[in-house]
């Protein structure tokens, strides 16, 4: 029984079970953190006091019906939890010929709600561009794997040929299934959704993730006085910005090696009336010439073999939604500095500096 509880404690699930007239005689799992009630208090109670009173007459006679023709259920389905709330729940209903039933329910809210929240601020950017841009993309690796596929087919599969031929199958469907993912992030990038993030904490968590996984780095962290309070807000889409920090890190760890340093400077400053947020990653790595600098944020350009070539397009985007702006300096053989500069607050301008003049 307590390895059943730690189970359903590991997956956000509660398992009730019934009897043919829909009491209660058994439940297990996060029945009080997930629905507030105690096992105790249900217990003996018909399970139809979990539903919202519109589902059940219609809704629940229909899940049991189901079960009864098909032997099971499975779906999302609204709860009532003890004080009115609602719970999303995946419940997988069964029946032991009718006389028990079982409800296993995973607890999928949060899950349900960021759901909601990409649906709700979807926005496709230039479709007609990106369905070009991937067509072409996509024609070399199928092409690669329609001709390969044939050859092989052709050939016993006891000749040498045929294991080269397979290999060469397999790598550019590695690359097509890459290509398509990353495109999709691209295509379907959320609108931020602004509030207000502590910057330096954000940079800290996702700093710590490339240093553990680059240890052999020279890692320098400085956070400038001007800065000021470490608590400093900016208005922002937290998920956005760690996923712009995430791609410029791994650029700086990519492009650099054991021993190589890679400082991170953290400061504020004043342009135009407005305060910034100044970040600025610098690495000792192998650097960049002119061509690749001045093609830096172009769709797909990269000469790494392995790579895309989206994530500093895609970065430079995150950057631009927040009124923000990225550049790059670098040198071949000497390294790269990476400026990004984001609004403190992007709706309105900083009064202190306007007063100051009045004086």
């Amino acid at each position: 029984m307590q390895l059943v509880e730690q189970i359903l404690k590991a997956f956000k699930g509660i398992v009730f079970i019934t009897d043919e007239k829909d009491t209660i005689i058994q439940c297990f799992g996060l029945v009080e953190e997930i629905l507030a009630y105690s096992p105790e208090e249900l217990k003996g109670r018909s399970i139809t006091i979990l539903f919202f009173p519109e589902d059940r007459e219609i809704l629940f006679s229909n899940l049991k019906y189901k079960v009864r023709t098909i032997g099971f259920f499975k779906g999302r389905i609204a709860f009532l939890g003890k004080n009115g709330q609602k719970r999303i729940l995946e419940l997988y209903l069964s029946s032991d010929k009718g006389e028990k039933w079982t409800y296993i329910l995973k607890d999928c809210t949060e899950e349900v709600e960021r759901e909601r929240k990409i649906k709700e601020h979807i926005k496709y950017l230039s479709l007609g561009e990106i369905a070009n841009v991937l067509a072409h993309h996509l024609r070399n690796p199928i092409t690669g794997i329609g001709g390969f596929s044939k050859r092989a087919l052709r050939i016993c599969m006891t000749d040498p040929k045929c294991r080269e031929y397979l290999q060469i199958i397999q790598k550019q469907a590695e690359r097509l299934e890459k290509l398509v993912k990353v495109i999709e992030t691209f295509v379907f990038l959320p609108s931020p959704h602004f509030q207000p993030v502590v910057f330096i904490k954000l940079l800290k968590q996702v700093l710590q993730r490339w240093i553990k996984r680059y240890p052999d780095r020279r890692w320098r962290f400085y956070v400038s006085p001007s800065y000021g309070s470490l608590s400093l807000k900016i208005m922002g889409d937290p998920l956005l910005l760690e996923m712009a920090l995430d791609e410029l890190l791994k650029n700086a760890c990519n492009f650099t090696k054991t021993k190589d340093m890679i400082q991170i400077l953290l400061d504020k400053e004043i342009k135009n009336d407005r305060e910034y947020v100044r970040l600025i990653i610098k690495d000792t790595g192998q650097g960049m010439n002119k061509e690749d600098l001045e093609n830096i944020f172009n769709l797909f350009y990269t000469k790494r073999p392995e790579e895309i070539g989206i994530g500093l397009t895609l970065t430079q985007k995150i950057i631009k939604m927040h009124n923000g702006d990225i550049s790059f300096q670098s040198e071949l053989g000497r390294g790269t500095q990476v400026q990004v500069e984001i609004p403190v607050d992007r709706r309105r301008l900083i009064r202190y500096m306007r007063l100051k003049r009045a004086e």
